[in-house]
């Protein structure tokens, strides 16, 4: 059985981050008929815990470690995606 897009990222996230993933949101329904969805790309929000901060310093070091984990799905697989810390 092949894994969905969503599941795939799904898993990346939680290999990285481990009990600081919280949540996967497809939001992609959200923007039919947007440029980047026309083209399968979907739109992402990735919940991650607060304590994350600590583990990485820096918002713009846990950002980067949010793209870097999924940049074999960006730009053509993940249109946009939006990162949220609770």
């Amino acid at each position: 059985m092949t894994q969905t897009r969503f599941s795939r990222v799904e898993q990346l996230l939680q290999r990285q981050f481990g009990a600081d993933f919280l949540a996967l949101y497809d939001e992609s329904e959200e923007h039919l008929g947007h440029a980047g969805a026309m083209h399968g790309a979907s739109h992402y929000e990735v919940r991650l815990s607060r304590s994350a901060l600590q583990s990485y310093g820096s918002l713009i070091i846990l950002h980067r470690k949010v793209y870097q984990t999924l940049a074999d799905f960006i730009p053509h697989e993940i249109h946009a995606l939006r990162i949220t810390l609770v």
